[in-house]
């Protein structure tokens, strides 16, 4: 058998297509991006064999009291379902600043497309692909961007938002206009109240293509939907003395590098208190821009070119949390 490298999966897939080769060995991320770009890749190739290879997660601070000091989790949401071991794009990408003291917390939203530059690449490339590399490359890669560090990581699929919300018994959620959703035709939003279970809260986080602003006003969407679900579980004693069933249910459907321990603390924490959280939002922004990036060397994709100000503002909400 004869082994020939090519220097992009783009030119990889070109000579499997160009019957220059028989058989390609390529990513599992990097056949996503191709079927992306690539209307006919998915219809044209096989799957012949898939090889599996596991990583360890990072060692943390078992000794940083969450109860006492503030920090901040990155929850990163890649775009498939089943085991959450798989690597994949991030297109959720949310800073959870937390500050147990004053029982407050900062939800910072970045956008998929932002034009960042991947840690340790020396190269840049739309956020989302910074999990191709790892949950590790995102958390460096905003870590720079922002300035900040970020102490924990929550890495959750689709599979996960359908677990947690039909666990808690769904959520209720307030949107600003009536539409069905594109990836469940059977999830009808209407403008107002709406009562959803897992799958139609799912859907409706992921929905873009009902609104103008698109990606921006998705995420919107995902940020009402996880203050639905942290409202509910904060404010029930029932559901918060439910978590050792909750992680049991989720399984393999989340990761995250916090201890169990600090877990239980912080529930604990909130059992024994019951005080309400305040929770703020806020969403980075820029503009709309096409240009090379690392994974596509050769043709421009669209992205979002980062506002300064705008990333200014964010690390002035979230050190401004941390230093309370």
């Amino acid at each position: 058998m004869k082994l020939n490298k090519y220097e992009t999966f783009e030119d990889t897939s070109s000579a499997l297509f160009e019957k220059v080769e028989d058989i390609i060995l390529l990513d599992s991320t990097d056949r996503g991006l191709l079927i992306d770009t690539i209307k006919e890749f998915s219809s044209k190739t096989t799957i012949l064999s898939t090889i599996y290879v596991k990583k360890s997660n990072d060692i943390v601070d078992i000794e940083y009291e969450v109860t006492e000091k503030p920090f901040n989790i990155l929850i990163s949401g890649i775009d498939v379902k089943g085991d959450i071991q798989t690597v994949s794009r991030s297109d959720v990408n949310m800073i959870v600043t937390v500050n147990p003291s004053t029982h407050e917390l900062l939800l910072t939203s970045i956008p998929r497309d932002y034009y960042v530059d991947l840690y340790g690449k020396n190269s840049k490339d739309k956020l989302t692909h910074a999990g191709v590399l790892g949950i590790n490359t995102s958390i460096k890669t905003i870590e720079n961007l922002l300035d900040i560090d970020i102490k924990y990581y929550l890495k959750v699929n689709f599979s996960t938002l359908i677990d947690v919300v039909d666990i808690i018994g769904g959520i209720k959620v307030t949107s600003d206009k009536t539409f069905t959703t594109r990836i469940d035709k059977n999830c009808n939003i209407k403008e107002g109240i709406n009562y959803l279970d897992g799958k139609c809260a799912l859907a409706y986080s992921r929905e873009r293509y009902a609104y103008i602003e698109g990606d921006n006003h998705r995420i919107l969407n995902q940020q009402d939907v996880l203050i639905a679900i942290l409202n509910k579980t904060l404010t029930s004693k029932e559901l918060l003395n439910k978590y050792f069933d909750v992680l049991e249910v989720l399984g393999k459907s989340f990761q995250t590098n916090m201890p169990k321990e600090k877990i239980y603390q912080l529930i604990n924490m909130q059992l024994n208190s019951m005080k309400s959280w305040k929770i703020d939002t806020y969403s980075l922004n820029g503009t709309g821009s096409y240009e090379y990036t690392y994974f596509y060397k050769n043709r421009k994709l669209y992205v979002m070119k980062p506002n300064l100000n705008s990333i200014n503002e964010a690390r002035k909400k979230i050190n401004e949390l941390l230093s309370k």
